[in-house]
C-alpha cells in the first residue's frame, strides 16, 4: 500500500511540472485543444525568462501526448510530441500557453515573449 503511494509520487514527479496549478493550466489547455491533456507526460519543464521581481516568468517545455479527435472517441493511439511556451503573469492568475509541432516554432514565440525580461544564460534562440 504505502509503496504504491511512493511508486505514484515518483512517476508523477517524473512525468510532472512540479507546479500543480501551472500542470492544471497545461493539462486543460491541452484537451481544450484537441490532445489527451489527463495523458500528457511533461518534460524539460524550464524557467527562460523573468522580469524583476519575478511577476512575469516565461518557461518552456515540451510533452508528449495523444490527439483527440473529438470527446466521444478515445484519443489517437499514436503518440505526438509538442513544444510549449508559457508567459505567466503572477498578477493574472492564469498563464498564456502556446504549443507548437516544432521547437522552431516554439522558439520563436519564446523570443517574443522574452523580449525586455531577463534571460537564463542557457536560453539561446535555437539551442533551448
Amino acid at each position: 500500500m504505502l509503496w504504491e503511494r511512493i511508486k505514484r509520487a515518483l512517476n508523477s514527479w517524473r512525468t510532472g511540472v512540479g507546479d500543480v496549478s501551472l500542470e492544471r493550466h497545461l493539462r486543460r489547455h491541452l484537451s481544450a485543444n484537441g490532445f489527451g491533456g489527463r495523458l500528457a507526460r511533461f518534460d524539460r519543464a524550464r524557467l527562460v525568462a523573468i522580469e524583476r521581481p519575478g511577476w512575469i516568468q516565461v518557461f518552456q517545455i515540451e510533452v508528449e501526448t495523444r490527439r483527440r479527435d473529438d470527446a466521444d472517441r478515445p484519443p489517437d493511439p499514436t503518440w505526438v510530441r509538442l513544444f510549449g511556451v508559457i508567459r505567466e503573469d503572477e498578477r493574472e492568475g492564469k498563464p498564456r500557453i502556446r504549443f507548437f509541432e516544432t521547437a522552431e516554432e516554439r522558439d520563436q514565440l519564446t523570443e517574443e515573449w522574452s523580449q525586455g525580461l531577463i534571460r537564463s544564460p542557457r536560453f539561446r534562440r535555437g539551442s533551448a
